[in-house]
């Protein structure tokens, strides 16, 4: 037979640096992050909102001043002449739906601004960063920084609330007979509540009161969670 012949190995190159392996982000990392607002109750800005900001950046800040003044008496109970703001944007020259669209907007910012109780400084940071120009956030500083506290009286007086309970009578009366029945005897008590300064009388037997007790310690008690 013939020899075997052996051929030499080439040599493995050597080993080269080792690399971590690259784990995948998730999407939402790769997304830019979400903007929040304190003036949109701590959400993103209103895509609508945007884009009014941007309409309102069309005319002077003399005139968004003007519109703010007329927003905040609408806010106040006035109604708003539109006629007076389509001369004030008559110069930008605005669709009709346009100019109500930013009393919209402005009515949204300042409302919304008393109601969360913003500070100026981060009133005007925020519309900065939501695109309104520096001198539309100056205009609408002043007339924001007069009427806040008058506006957060009314959303006060506007604001769902339940009936106030302002004074309770009580006493228990034990019935031995009755027009009903000959014989009862069981107590009942006599019941006065003063709310919002009317009174209600109710009478109710000893396992009806029970019951009503049992219910309002409940509630209270789930009240105290909140």
């Amino acid at each position: 037979a013939p020899p075997r012949r052996h051929h030499p190995r080439t040599p493995l190159p050597p080993p080269g640096p080792c690399y971590p392996l690259l784990r995948a982000r998730p999407l939402a990392s790769l997304l830019p992050p979400i903007m929040r607002f304190k003036l949109c109750g701590g959400l993103d800005a209103p895509e609508w909102l945007l884009k009014e900001i941007e309409i309102l950046s069309k005319i002077s800040s003399v005139r968004v001043k003007f519109l703010c003044k007329g927003v905040l008496r609408h806010l106040q109970g006035h109604e708003i002449n539109y006629g007076k703001v389509a001369k004030w944007t008559a110069t930008a020259n605005l669709a009709a739906s346009d100019v109500k669209a930013m009393v919209a907007a402005l009515t949204y910012i300042l409302s919304s601004g008393a109601k969360y109780n913003l500070e100026l400084d981060t009133l005007f940071t925020e519309l900065l960063q939501m695109g309104m120009p520096k001198e539309h956030c100056i205009a609408m500083s002043k007339p924001y920084k007069e009427n806040k506290k008058v506006l957060q009286e009314i959303f006060a007086r506007e604001t769902l609330q339940l009936p106030r309970l302002d004074d309770i009578h009580w006493r228990v009366d034990y019935v031995l007979t009755s027009s009903e029945q000959s014989t009862v005897n069981e107590p009942v008590a006599q019941v006065q509540l003063g709310v919002d300064g009317v009174m209600h009388r109710c009478q109710v037997d000893g396992h009806k009161l029970r019951l009503l007790l049992h219910e309002l310690r409940a509630a209270r008690n789930l009240m105290d969670t909140v």
